[in-house]
């Protein structure tokens, strides 16, 4: 998981984290904002499209934004026609 943060920003947390992944073949690449008091953090990430990847991922993404008081995952998906 690649993590950087890039924006200062005064909104609130909200308890659905909504997480966009971009759905081809081999791979899934995804991307999710997590809004601070002061910063905005941004995960991105690619894995294999693989079952074991996939849950592996999830659950290391549902920890990290329990951290941060998301109580749940929003998973928002998109073909990439590959």
């Amino acid at each position: 998981m690649k993590r950087k943060i890039i924006a200062v920003s005064d909104q609130s947390q909200t308890e659905i984290l909504n997480v966009a992944v971009d759905v081809s073949k081999n791979s899934l690449s995804y991307y999710a904002e997590l809004e601070g008091t002061d910063l905005k953090e941004c995960w991105e990430g690619t894995l294999r499209n693989r079952s074991g990847a996939i849950v592996e991922e999830l659950n290391q993404l549902k920890e990290e934004a329990s951290k941060r008081g998301h109580e749940r995952l929003r998973i928002i998906c998109e073909s990439t026609g590959v």
